[in-house]
């Protein structure tokens, strides 16, 4: 069993480590979306899929200090090709979140969201649109499965991307020939 919780009830969250976390300094593949009271919990997300190999960006730890977070914050969504949304009633609440939720939905980017502590009917505006993992009631090895499927989709569509910039390179090979 779970032992409670700091920052909540009881959940899937309470007893994963935190581990050490390295900066990468490249464009993200995954945006991480969460408000401030669930950093411990995007935190997680964040070290699970960056330690899969996968970059990620986390504006808590992806902003330098003394940066314009906003402009980081836009950037990287545009540079990132999928969005990961923590929505929880606060972050469904965050007029940061919301942004970047229309963000994604307008950019059409692959997106997710995590719901936790309410039905994923009460999800607001475009979260309704994206795909929805409902985690209540949940243990953390499901979460763990989820992470795993969207870094498998990501390494999927980098795996694809090579291939269609390979043939793209042979074809102006013997096209130049």
């Amino acid at each position: 069993m779970f032992k409670p919780d700091p920052f909540g009830p009881p959940s899937l969250f309470s007893t994963f480590p935190t581990t050490k976390r390295q900066q990468k300094k490249s464009m993200p593949e995954l945006f991480i979306s969460y408000c401030h009271d669930d950093e411990r919990i995007a935190k997680i997300v964040y070290d699970h899929v960056t330690e899969s190999g996968i970059t990620a960006f986390l504006a808590e730890l992806s902003i330098n200090l003394g940066s314009e977070w906003r402009e980081a914050i836009r950037n990287n969504l545009n540079a990132s090709r999928v969005v990961l949304v923590l929505a929880s009633k606060k972050a469904c609440e965050s007029a940061m979140v919301s942004a970047e939720v229309g963000g994604a939905f307008f950019q059409r980017k692959k997106a997710t969201a995590f719901v936790w502590d309410m039905p994923p009917e009460n999800l607001p505006g475009f979260l309704k649109d994206f795909q929805v993992v409902d985690l209540r009631g949940k243990n953390f090895s499901d979460l763990v499965h989820h992470l795993d499927r969207i870094v498998s989709d990501i390494k999927v569509d980098q795996v694809v991307q090579f291939g269609v910039l390979l043939t793209a390179a042979v074809g102006l090979y013997y096209a130049l020939k």
